[in-house]
């Protein structure tokens, strides 16, 4: 399996995407989300409005998170973060 900076590397668009939906999530005052719910809004949009599917594994869903809080650290609130169990960085 590839490591999330490969895989990140590989399709940026979609920490494109991961960041302006949570972007979305906090604009209407939501305080505290799941990375994996993001990715499910991911997919669920991308499937209704292009027929087509994004495939994200589900074992990036924390480093996507990890990253957006990375680079926006006034949102470090917005998440939960639990220890990484994958050494999958």
């Amino acid at each position: 399996m590839k490591t999330f900076q490969q895989y990140d590397q590989e399709h940026p668009e979609i920490y494109a995407v991961y960041k302006n939906v949570a972007e979305e999530f906090i604009k209407k005052g939501i305080i505290k989300m799941g990375s994996k719910r993001i990715v499910e809004e991911i997919r669920w949009h991308k499937r209704i409005k292009t027929n087509e599917y994004y495939k994200i594994s589900n074992n990036y869903t924390a480093y996507y998170a990890r990253k957006f809080v990375n680079d926006h650290p006034q949102y470090a609130g917005f998440f939960n973060f639990m220890p990484l169990r994958s050494t999958n960085k």
